[in-house]
């Protein structure tokens, strides 16, 4: 009875709204294919979310200043999350980690994101959330209820997510904070890393696309998060006794494998996007993977690339020399665009890095830090710079399949596009732009548009507080049971999620319920164990929660429910 009625309540919200497809969703890759990626959809425009649930200690020195650890009396450096955890212990480091997952993203950032034109979130992701050995000092499983929670406010806010597996066991580069132990890189020293990776792999796969509700109504949601394989690996041809590209091979080929065994996926929908980074070599050199190689027979792929201007071969150039290397990537991603899609999973507006030594950013705001950016510089010459850069990048970038900013927040403003929206060095209007753009030039801005050219702060600002973005016509189920008091409510509150004053509930069996409700931009949360809602105009959102539901959409752009 009451699995007949969530079938019908969610075939009427269905039938009333039109969910908004993401960019992705017309991307297909054939095996071994040589023909262009796509023909069709928008370009990605994303930002990563780093720092969330893998720590960097120069996006967030504060962080690394809290009490138990070394601070500036000190010459004990905390590089990574392994020793910040280790110093601290499980205990304290849990309390102090679950209070930055809980503030470092929160949901009015989703509706910036999408204020702002983004469509694409990339989140690292640690192996140690379901991995971890006794020796290990990392926090497990806690992160899954924020990373679930982070999930549905990309659907809320219709942003596609790309998964990131940013570090593996062993550290896949060496001496990187982003692999959570700053250290020799060993992944490829013991063939059981591979397994404890693929392992971590398959259940982030698993927790996030998940189909059984409570053994009455099967649910089947259609995710089209894309899953990449491993963030920068270093292989030997980049650096000296680091992975050998057979064993990064096997460990791709087996993650692929990994991704597919596990994702679920509606009849008559493709397969999620598995994309592979480029190891930093030339994109081309890929070409043989993909044809001939293990990846012949691989179904919808992509690769990323990071072009960053903070370090060689760019990192000596003047202004104008930057300019130029922006510009000059167009071909290279144009080329490369004709057979595989190609991201660029990285970049930012520095030239330079800040914070490296974090003790010396203690206590120090992103206010405080663009004294260092316009550093010997005029106001006109440091803010039309950033521009410039900002439009050469965005411009070539999009020759390719788009761009993913590092990062959405970090102390040093030009490594945070929120903090480059406010500086207006981005604009919120993406297709603003201040210079035409000519592909054929060296230097491709040409034409300056004296009456585009914004109103610069003449002093640092802080990020504007609030979003404006009210969620989009999806149904997301959320997890109850696994969410933190603190992100229930979170997630319950807010501006434009309220239940609508005059909304009726009606009593189902078993103290279930449903709602209905019309009405444009309207939202509904329940908080009854579980619920069921029709509703009905545009824009409408549904939003359910349920102790027995147990099920994250990647993406969820909309749900087939039926009888099992």
């Amino acid at each position: 009875m009451f699995g007949q009625s969530l079938v019908t309540t969610l075939a009427a919200f269905m039938a009333a709204t039109t969910p908004i497809l993401a960019s992705n969703l017309v991307w297909y890759t054939e095996p071994g294919s040589n023909k262009p990626a796509f023909t069709d959809g928008d370009k990605v425009r994303g930002v990563n979310l780093g720092n969330w649930f893998i720590l960097e200690n120069w996006m967030e020195p504060s962080l690394f200043g809290t009490a138990g650890l070394p601070g500036t009396d000190n010459d004990t450096q905390v590089m990574d999350e392994w020793s910040f955890c280790e110093i601290l212990g499980k205990t304290r480091c849990a309390e102090v980690l679950e209070e930055h997952w809980a503030t470092w993203i929160t949901e009015d950032d989703f509706k910036r994101m999408a204020d702002y034109g983004l469509n694409t979130v990339r989140i690292p992701i640690p192996y140690w959330v379901y991995n971890v050995t006794d020796d290990e000092p990392y926090i497990t499983q806690k992160q899954i209820p924020y990373i679930q929670q982070a999930l549905n406010w990309s659907s809320m806010y219709g942003l596609d997510v790309m998964m990131d597996l940013h570090a593996l066991p062993g550290s896949q580069s060496s001496y990187q904070v982003h692999t959570g132990h700053y250290t020799q890189e060993s992944f490829h020293t013991d063939s059981a890393n591979i397994d404890r990776a693929l392992d971590a792999l398959g259940k982030f796969v698993d927790e996030f696309t998940k189909d059984e509700y409570e053994g009455v109504v099967k649910a089947q949601v259609l995710y089209y998060c894309s899953w990449e394989l491993v963030n920068e690996p270093w292989i030997e041809s980049y650096q000296a006794n680091n992975i050998p590209w057979d064993f990064l091979a096997d460990f791709m080929d087996r993650a692929y494998t990994t991704v597919r065994e596990h994702e679920n996926v509606i009849a008559g929908k493709t397969v999620s996007m598995v994309i592979v980074h480029d190891a930093f070599q030339a994109l081309d050199n890929w070409k043989y993977w993909f044809t001939e190689s293990k990846g012949s027979q691989w179904v919808n792929y992509g690769i990323d690339t990071h072009l960053y201007h903070a370090w060689s071969p760019n990192a000596d150039l003047d202004n104008y020399g930057h300019v130029v290397a922006a510009c000059g990537t167009a071909d290279m991603l144009a080329a490369a665009q004709e057979w595989i899609p190609t991201f660029v999973g990285e970049q930012s507006l520095g030239v330079g890095t800040f914070c490296v030594d974090y003790k010396e950013c203690f206590d120090l705001t992103s206010q405080d830090l663009m004294a260092n950016v316009s550093a010997g510089s005029s106001d006109a010459d440091y803010n039309n710079f950033y521009r410039a850069l900002w439009e050469s990048q965005y411009h070539a970038y999009n020759h390719g399949a788009g761009f993913i900013f590092w990062n959405w927040k970090a102390i040093s403003p030009v490594w945070s596009y929120e903090q480059s929206v406010t500086q207006r060095w981005i604009p919120t209007d993406l297709d603003d732009t201040l210079w035409a753009y000519d592909s054929s030039q060296e230097f491709c801005l040409q034409n300056y548009n004296w009456s585009n050219v914004p109103s610069y702060p003449t002093v640092a600002v802080s990020p504007i507080p609030l979003g404006t973005s009210l969620p989009t016509g999806k149904a997301l189920l959320i997890n109850a049971t696994s969410f933190p008091t603190a992100a229930i409510t979170a997630v319950s509150t807010g501006p434009g999620i309220a239940i609508p004053t005059g909304m009726s509930t009606v009593p189902l069996s078993g103290g279930k319920s449903t709602t209905s409700m019309t009405g444009t931009g309207v939202t509904s949360n329940i908080p009854s164990s579980t619920a069921t809602t029709s509703t009905s105009g545009a824009g409408a959102v549904a939003r359910l929660s349920s102790h027995a539901l147990t099920i994250a959409a990647c993406l969820g752009f909309f749900m087939v429910l039926h009888s099992s």
